[in-house]
């Protein structure tokens, strides 16, 4: 009886042909900018749901007057002078 000459499975050990690169899920990095990237979203997906809960009503209102006079706490134009009082 003779043996067939097959190579055996457990022969495969040749470390040419072994990859050494790990699995995606295995690396601490990749989970921490999933992580991130998940984080961002919640909070972009929060800022849009209070944005619209809390809709300004300021944006929508009439401002109270038309009419510029200050820019930063400064007049834009001089105060109407008083008239001259005649002397006597």
């Amino acid at each position: 009886m003779t043996t067939p000459n097959k190579p055996s499975p457990q022969a495969n050990n040749n470390p040419a042909t072994i990859s050494t690169k790990p699995a995606w899920y295995s690396v601490p990095v990749l989970w921490v900018g999933l992580f991130l990237t998940l984080l961002l979203v919640a909070g972009l997906v929060h800022l849009a749901v209070l944005g619209h809960k809390h809709a300004s009503d300021a944006l929508t209102a009439k401002p109270q007057s038309k009419e510029l006079t200050h820019i930063l706490g400064m007049p834009l134009s001089e105060p109407a002078a008083k008239p001259a009082e005649p002397t006597k």
